[in-house]
Formats: C-alpha cells, sequence, structure tokens
C-alpha cells in the first residue's frame, strides 16, 4: 500500500518542482499582464454578481406582491361560499376590481334593492360596498395590464369576468411588473391566473 502511494506521489512532486512550470523560464506572464487580467475577471465577476441579485431580487418581490392578490382573490372567493350578506346587508357576491396601475378594491356587491339576478356582476359605484382598497405591496412594481373585473356570484360561488360568465373562458391574467417597464418582453412579469372554475394560480 505505502509503496502505491509512493508512486503516486512522486510524479506529483516532480511535477510541482518542475523548472517548466516554477523555475525561471522566460516564457512566464509578466507582473503586469496578471495584474490586467486579475482585474478584468474582478469587473466581470462584480456585474454578473449584481445583475444576478438584482434580478433574483425583483423575481421574488414580484411573487410576493402576486401571493398577497392570490389571498385576496382567495378571501373574496370564500366570502361567497360563506355567507350572503355583508355588514348587515344582502350581497350577490364579491369582487375585486382594479383601480389603478398598483391599486386595487376588494368589495361587496350589493343587491341594491334588485334581485341578485338582475345585478350586474361588477363592480356598481354608490350601491356596492368597498371592504379595502390595497396597494401592491412593493412600491416599485406596477400591474402591467388593465385586468378585467372578477366577481364571485354565490353559492357555488360562479366566476364573473368584467360580468360575464363563460365556461369556455380564457383565464383572467393579473401581470405584475417593474414600474420602470411597460411589457413583459422588455422585463419578466409574474402573473396571476384566476380561472372561471375558480382556480388560482401564480405564474413566476
Amino acid at each position: 500500500m505505502l509503496g502505491k502511494l509512493s508512486k503516486i506521489k512522486q510524479p506529483a512532486l516532480s511535477f510541482i518542482s518542475s523548472r517548466k512550470y516554477f523555475g525561471n523560464s522566460n516564457s512566464g506572464f509578466s507582473l503586469i499582464e496578471v495584474l490586467l487580467v486579475t482585474t478584468i475577471l474582478s469587473i466581470l465577476s462584480t456585474v454578473l454578481i449584481l445583475t444576478f441579485r438584482s434580478d433574483t431580487s425583483n423575481q421574488v418581490s414580484r411573487i410576493r406582491a402576486a401571493k398577497v392578490i392570490a389571498t385576496d382573490i382567495r378571501r373574496i372567493q370564500s366570502l361567497a361560499l360563506s355567507t350572503t350578506s355583508y355588514d348587515g346587508e344582502t350581497t350577490c357576491g364579491y369582487g375585486m376590481l382594479k383601480q389603478n396601475s398598483n391599486t386595487y378594491i376588494l368589495y361587496a356587491g350589493l343587491s341594491g334593492g334588485i334581485t341578485c339576478q338582475s345585478k350586474p356582476k361588477n363592480y356598481q359605484a354608490g350601491i356596492d360596498k368597498i371592504i379595502e382598497v390595497k396597494q401592491i405591496i412593493n412600491s416599485n412594481l406596477k400591474f402591467q395590464n388593465n385586468f378585467k373585473d372578477i366577481f364571485f356570484k354565490p353559492p357555488d360561488p360562479i366566476v364573473y369576468f368584467q360580468n360575464t360568465h363563460n365556461i369556455n373562458a380564457q383565464p383572467e391574467e393579473i401581470k405584475i411588473i417593474k414600474k420602470s417597464e411597460n411589457t413583459c418582453a422588455q422585463s419578466p412579469c409574474t402573473i396571476v391566473k384566476v380561472y372561471v372554475s375558480g382556480k388560482v394560480e401564480i405564474v413566476p
């Protein structure tokens, strides 16, 4: 066993002590060349690290914001499952409405003296009651698109997009993007998808 180890070590020691690699050979790099390469590599490493951190941070922020929005959607969905009244008044469902580029409204769709069958399934100013006005949790983010009013009608609940229920409808998408950008082609978007079946999912 010791003989085998000595056979392995000898070539390694011979390699390290060889003048070809560590002797006074004139074919080596000069000090200036070594310093120049080291500086360039340091700069490139720093740029790559900062870019990676920025991209990761942006994605984490978008996902966090999307999770809060998805939770709020599930909240109004749960209300539609569990109650037909809000603050002592008859309600025909619960919805979510985009107010501006970083604010949205959760509301109770009150009957307003008419039957729920006749009531529009989207926000009616002066009739419906605002439960809460919410902002995207990160001020550096915004909504990229004008998503439709999302409404849940008890008791199932049935899902309406902008006063329309269509079992073949594509999922409504709520896209979250960095505030300084305008399209998902320019900068990655995180998407909250709401399906007509009631399913809510996040696409990072």
